[in-house]
């Protein structure tokens, strides 16, 4: 892959490297902790050489999927190389959809084939008709101090943040109840195109975490609609009962499937990516 012009960590959790070199130009978010890398390609062309990095970038660092979110006119070339679209992004570039083009390796850093998940399916998950009862001594804050955010978030390593760049959530609020554990509900937010990724941390295990991760993630999701966010994004592994229901009950609808996207009781996992129109006036 050769020396990348640029590299910067964050807390051993997260890397940004950017390749330039001859006619790439690539920014890569590498999230050490699962595996994964994000790829932003500034210029199109030569995609079969970019695969050839891609892979070797792969096997060197460990990785077990790289994947690029695109508009439809450029998942052609990815695809024409080896790359599965998995899923659809609704309204990711504010008026256009993205498609997440990906591919994964095994412990050896060889590609292996992705599967194509079913979005739509009558497994999709369904909020309970359990009763929420708002619980006694519920406390909802903002974390506003990025040193803050970075500090709370040491311990309890996120899944699928950052998204776009190696950098503390934009918005992060602590949710507690009694002696429940606390949990925190995260947003990275791209004000370009007006979405937003989220992410709870650590997500609910419980019905007690999942009652505080709802007001939680309802007071989140208020704050972002009032931000002009129209569209959020979740992912979570499809075997994660209370956080599926969690999303479920906030109003999101699943939209794809994910290939051993993440980690989940010590093994890769399939996972849900999740959708939520906030604001429908101005889609």
């Amino acid at each position: 892959m050769g020396k990348p012009a640029l590299s910067t960590t964050h807390d051993n959790h997260a890397e940004e490297l950017t390749y330039r070199r001859g006619g790439f130009d690539m920014r890569m978010v590498v999230n050490r902790s699962f595996g994964l890398m994000r790829i932003m390609d500034y210029r199109s062309g030569n995609h079969d050489k970019k695969r050839e990095l891609l892979d070797h970038a792969a096997k060197t660092q460990g990785l077990r999927k790289i994947f690029t979110v695109v508009e439809k006119q450029d998942s052609a070339n990815w695809r024409a190389v080896g790359f599965t679209q998995e899923a659809a992004y609704p309204c990711f570039f504010r008026t256009a959809d993205a498609y997440m083009m990906s591919r994964c390796y095994d412990e050896h850093g060889q590609p292996v084939a992705i599967r194509t998940l079913n979005a739509a399916s009558a497994e999709a998950p369904s909020f309970s008709a359990r009763k929420l009862r708002k619980p006694d001594g519920l406390a909802i804050e903002p974390i506003d101090r990025e040193a803050d955010r970075v500090e709370l978030l040491d311990g309890t390593t996120p899944r699928t943040l950052p998204f776009s760049r190696v950098k503390a959530p934009d918005l992060v609020l602590r949710g507690s109840a009694g002696r429940t554990p606390a949990i925190y509900a995260c947003a990275e937010v791209d004000e370009s195109f007006a979405h937003a990724n989220v992410e709870f941390v650590s997500p609910p295990d419980t019905a007690g975490q999942l009652v505080v991760a709802a007001y939680t993630g309802q007071q989140l999701l208020a704050t972002l609609k009032g931000q002009d966010v129209n569209n959020v994004f979740a992912i979570t592994p499809i075997e994660d009962k209370f956080y599926n229901e969690l999303c479920a009950g906030l109003g999101f609808n699943v939209i794809g499937r994910l290939n051993r996207h993440v980690q989940y009781r010590g093994r890769y996992a399939d996972c849900f990516l999740w959708h939520l129109l906030l604001n429908t006036q101005r889609r």
